[in-house]
């Protein structure tokens, strides 16, 4: 067993001084381009890492700007199935969402519908900061009571 071992280690030899062939040239080639596609291979781990943070700042994005739009349409929905609820208008500024909703007069029920609809949007969009402010009309208008920017969603 162990001539045999000897024997191939012996035709193993790089070079052959007869044909004046030398194995090591070849090897050495073949190496360099090995390392070549190495390096190109972990340049491109590096791209698809980068493309992957980039891919998923952009998710984020997009998933926000669609919270921002949906919440809304899903507070207006909510509210409007409230007939005590005379206007509804909308703030946004940046990630803070604001609604200011205007009731008649004092009707603890409805306030306590309203605030477990808020309630529920918050617990949907935790990420989100939403916030409300509930204000009694006693016969005045309501942009009477509003600051400027507000957006009506809901009422006359």
């Amino acid at each position: 067993m162990e001539k045999e071992l000897e024997k191939t280690i012996a035709r193993l030899d790089l070079r052959c001084p007869s044909g004046r062939f030398d194995v090591c040239g070849p090897l050495i080639v073949a190496r360099e381009r090995h390392v070549r596609l190495e390096e190109e291979l972990e340049r491109t781990r590096r791209d698809v890492d980068r493309y992957r943070q980039y891919f998923g700042i952009l998710l984020k994005r997009v998933r926000s700007s669609i919270t921002l739009r949906i919440i809304p349409e899903i507070f207006k929905y909510s509210v409007s199935q409230m007939p005590q609820v005379k206007a509804l208008y909308y703030f946004q500024k940046r990630n803070i969402v604001s609604f200011w909703i205007f009731l008649e007069e004092e009707d603890w029920d409805a306030e306590d519908q309203i605030y477990e609809i808020y309630g529920e949007m918050l617990s949907t969009f935790p990420e989100q900061d939403i916030r409300i402010r509930l204000l009694r009309l006693w016969g005045r208008k309501p942009e009477d009571l509003l600051p400027a920017g507000g957006i009506k969603i809901l009422g006359k």
